[in-house]
């Protein structure tokens, strides 16, 4: 009898052992969810401020002569069209809070480009002068990819990661690949060209164009040669930050 009432109360306690923890699980995925859930209508607000704001410079692109200046506003119109085009096989509802980071950090990188772009354009037409060399560090290509490889930016496969890079702490956008790389061993290879003897990340290289032969950089030690004979292709490693936040998409 004693054994029987021991083996009951066991019982009782798995039971109630499986329904707190089954309970724990369920709050942890409510309260992803509704994470989840904001941080998506946050995004899609990010993102019609931003096209907001793109179409209010049209009046002054429509103004400005400046060659230049305007081709930095229409890569910046075609990287707000790459990341929608993304962000549309984002899921509505989900738990993955991480899947969102990268494109809500894109986001704001670009709406920084368009301050910079605008205040410019206005400084242009109030015959006020406006230094390219402090615009062109902000000023990549019409392009949106993995800062390591250059692969084309998916909203569901990105993630954003904080690195160092020459003693300086940098946030970039990252595919899954190069970041389990750099969560791995603490380094990734970054994509640079070798043009007229100094390096140039690919975002920024003249003659760079897409191609899958880059994307692996950081899948495999076998390396790869540009086929495009005036580039060469350069590995540069950065490294992943010491901190709480190491590596994690925000």
């Amino acid at each position: 009898m004693f054994e029987f009432i021991l083996l009951a109360i066991f019982a009782a306690g798995c039971a109630l052992m499986i329904w707190a923890l089954s309970t724990v699980q369920e709050k942890s995925i409510f309260l992803r969810a509704n994470r989840y859930r904001d941080g998506f209508h946050q995004l899609i607000e990010e993102i019609e401020s931003l096209v907001i704001r793109a179409n209010s410079m049209q009046s002054l692109a429509n103004q400005t002569r400046d060659v230049t200046l305007l081709d930095h506003y229409h890569a910046a119109l075609r990287m707000i069209e790459t990341l929608m085009t993304a962000v549309k096989n984002l899921r509505t509802f989900g738990e993955d809070v991480d899947s969102l980071s990268a494109s809500l950090f894109l986001t704001k990188d670009i709406h920084a480009r368009l301050v910079k772009i605008e205040s410019a354009m206005a400084n242009g037409l109030r015959g006020m002068p406006y230094d390219f060399m402090k615009l062109a560090p902000v000023m990549a290509q019409a392009v949106i990819g993995c800062h390591f490889c250059s692969r084309p930016f998916d909203a569901a496969l990105f993630g954003k990661v904080r690195v160092k890079v020459d003693g300086h702490t940098e946030e970039v956008a990252a595919c899954v690949y190069c970041r389990e790389r750099l969560l791995n061993t603490r380094k990734a290879r970054v994509l640079f060209f070798d043009e007229d003897g100094v390096q140039v990340h690919w975002s920024k290289a003249r003659s760079w164009t897409p191609s899958p032969e880059y994307w692996d950089i950081n899948r495999d030690d076998l390396g790869h040669r540009s086929k495009t004979p005036h580039l060469e292709l350069v590995y540069s490693s950065v490294s992943k930050i010491n901190d709480t936040s190491d590596g994690k998409k925000d």
